[in-house]
């Protein structure tokens, strides 16, 4: 199951998950993801996933059990800003699919 947002504009601001869902961001100019959590570990699934996304802002994510908090596809991708996130420990930052590369994350603190 997961959870698709498609518009060209997205803002998404204290959004709590469980396990089964993996939000997705697909073909956003945009995208604003602010104070996300997961409320139970989800091993080798990431937290969220982008394809051709122009412009990401991801803060304070706090994220307990997944492998990794960003899944990133595709090689449409690019100005992505990841600051304030906990991850669990083990877990990676981003993932990088389908021809995408770390040249998508501009900043990171």
């Amino acid at each position: 199951m997961s959870a698709d947002f498609t518009p060209r504009r997205k803002f998404i601001q204290s959004l709590a998950v469980g396990a089964a869902a993996v939000p997705a961001a697909e073909d956003v100019q945009g995208l604003e993801v602010l104070q996300f959590r997961t409320n139970m570990a989800n091993p080798g699934q990431p937290v969220i996933w982008v394809e051709s996304v122009q412009g990401a802002l991801v803060e304070s994510y706090s994220v307990a059990g997944n492998s990794v908090l960003l899944e990133v596809k595709g090689v449409v991708n690019n100005d992505f800003t990841l600051q304030l996130n906990r991850v669990s420990s083990g877990a990676g930052e981003f993932d990088f699919m389908d021809g995408a590369t770390d040249a998508a994350i501009s900043r990171c603190g």
